[in-house]
């Protein structure tokens, strides 16, 4: 490594250590923007905070475990999560950014590229199989066993192959979360494909400005799928987290942004 890139001699990523910057002053903030003691009053506030040099579309820290377990400061990186413990040059450097919906890493509604509103429903498949979410029409048959429509979705926007959203819920058999789209009119060899080159894709939907990334997806079985249609399933902590944020809204309208990149 050249003198020149080592850590200590980058400036832009030390903060001047004058003890009167620290101090609360009428009309001031507690802390320098961008030092670490910064960063934790946004982790506090509940926000994203990253730092320049990490990849901050997939890479961030946040408080997690509320309300139902201890709080602590959770560390994401790509489909990862883990309990985060900062490092010395973590805690001198100045260059926390907060991420706030609309910046460089949070889509607008613009640039969404699927997006609906849903009033949840729920299904059951069978007596220990249930579903929160939406499923059009009779769309899951099996022998004796089928499930009748849930949830109320409009407001569809959509600039991807998917021709027609089918089942989009929390399962709490599997439990996982189940996504079910056809493509083409009428479908086709061409038009399926280029849904699985999209699903490979990491998916993120954002939910009331909170974003749940739930990763890649290859087709998977489902029951009664049509020979052209493709179905996603999801099981990581963000699955989870959107599940029971489903289960949370029985009877009500959320807005739901998906973002495949």
């Amino acid at each position: 490594m050249s003198e020149v890139n080592k850590p200590e001699n980058n400036t832009d990523l030390k903060c001047l250590l004058d003890p009167d910057q620290y101090k609360v002053k009428v009309n001031d903030t507690v802390a320098p923007v961008g030092s670490y003691p910064w960063a934790m009053i946004q982790v506090y506030l509940g926000k994203k905070v990253s730092r320049s040099n990490w990849d901050s579309s997939v890479e961030y820290i946040r408080l997690a475990g509320l309300p139902d377990d201890l709080p602590y400061i959770e560390k994401r990186k790509q489909n990862d999560t883990t309990h985060w413990q900062p490092i010395q040059e973590d805690m001198l450097a100045c260059d926390w950014k907060s991420l706030e919906s609309g910046s460089e890493t949070e889509p607008t509604s613009d640039n969404y590229m699927l997006s609906f509103d849903l009033k949840v429903g729920i299904g059951n498949f069978s007596a220990s199989d249930q579903n929160w979410g939406y499923l059009a029409d009779y769309e899951l048959e099996f022998g004796s066993d089928h499930e009748g429509p849930f949830g109320t979705l409009t407001s569809l926007q959509n600039k991807t192959e998917i021709t027609k959203l089918l089942y989009f819920a929390w399962n709490s058999d599997s439990p996982e979360i189940n996504l079910r789209v056809s493509s083409g009119n009428p479908p086709n060899q061409e038009s399926y494909q280029k849904m699985v080159e999209l699903f490979k894709k990491e998916l993120t939907v954002t939910v009331s400005d909170v974003a749940y990334h739930l990763g890649g997806s290859e087709d998977v079985d489902i029951f009664a799928k049509g020979q052209y249609e493709f179905a996603g399933s999801y099981n990581n902590d963000d699955a989870k987290k959107l599940g029971a944020l489903l289960q949370q809204n029985l009877n009500n309208k959320l807005h739901f942004n998906f973002n495949w990149k």
